[in-house]
């Protein structure tokens, strides 16, 4: 392993690096019986996104994590709030 000074380090790009993924926050969770597949249903179904731009979905007691391409993210924010889950409307934002 060789050490080199900091100030010798260049990135590749030059402006800010970005994540491919954003994450979406779905106020709605395990109790709530949302699972998984609701979410890519809702996602892939009435808002009409690629299964391929959808990641990982976390569901949790209250809220579900979903990780989207963040070109579409914005988007799916307004599909998912104007659409429903499970039969109900939820409240979505990115994070």
């Amino acid at each position: 392993m060789e050490w080199h000074p900091l100030a010798e380090l260049t990135s590749a790009e030059p402006g800010h690096l970005k994540p491919p993924m954003a994450t979406l926050q779905i106020l709605g969770g395990r109790k709530d019986k949302v699972r998984p597949g609701d979410v890519l249903g809702a996602l892939t179904g009435e808002a009409g996104f690629d299964g391929k731009q959808i990641g990982k979905i976390n569901v949790m007691d209250m809220v579900t994590y979903v990780a989207v391409e963040r070109n579409i993210a914005d988007d799916a924010v307004r599909r998912l709030g104007a659409g429903k889950l499970k039969g109900r409307k939820v409240k979505v934002r990115r994070m």
